[in-house]
């Protein structure tokens, strides 16, 4: 008796894995890619550089205002291209009093800081205050000796502030800066008397 023929059944194409697991992380991943893409798009199109943290003013009226008004003759520097105004004013400070003060102050096109101060006032307190606490120094660069005849200088204790300042005829005048001495000396130098604009 012969036995039955035995039939292999047909072998089965392996599954492919099409988990609804993966097929959720690979959308995941792409969506977050074109998410990053349009992020990274809006950044370069809007993109624009910091703002200049300078804020320029325009100080001459101030000054010619000033002028009109004062009882003292205003000075104002007479300074080459990049300097720029930061700050023109007519107005008391905490420690002048009712005395009003002209303050006018520049910033260098190296980013250093210098400024002229006028005021009727001459207590100490008003010279600390715009001095930043300076103390008086006599370590000046020697060639300054003649240009600091009528004037005294001042330190601020921490060395970064150097001051001109001058007390003539009632009124306080001080030039300083973070300028080095010869800086401050020809910023001192370029100021001149401002003429009060004629009343019709």
């Amino acid at each position: 008796m012969s036995e039955p023929a035995v039939t292999e059944a047909p072998a089965q194409p392996a599954a492919t894995d099409k988990s609804p697991l993966r097929k959720t992380v690979g959308d995941i991943i792409r969506s977050m890619g074109i998410v990053g893409g349009i992020i990274a798009l809006v950044l370069i199109v809007t993109w624009r550089p910091p703002p200049d943290p300078v804020r320029e003013v325009d100080s001459a009226p101030v000054a010619a205002r000033t002028a009109a008004i004062a009882d003292f003759t205003v000075l104002y520097p007479e300074l080459p291209e990049g300097w720029r105004a930061t700050t023109a004013r007519f107005a008391p400070t905490t420690a002048s009093g009712d005395d009003p003060v002209w303050f006018n102050g520049w910033v260098t096109p190296s980013e250093e800081y210098a400024a002229v101060i006028q005021s009727l006032e001459d207590d100490s307190k008003f010279i600390s205050e715009q001095t930043l606490g300076g103390k008086i120094t006599e370590d000046v660069p020697a060639d300054l000796n003649k240009f600091v005849s009528g004037w005294d200088t001042y330190i601020s204790d921490d060395g970064t502030q150097r001051s001109f300042v001058r007390i003539e005829d009632g009124v306080t005048t001080i030039v300083t800066g973070t300028l080095n001495w010869d800086e401050l000396a020809s910023f001192a130098g370029s100021l001149r008397p401002v003429e009060p604009p004629s009343i019709p």
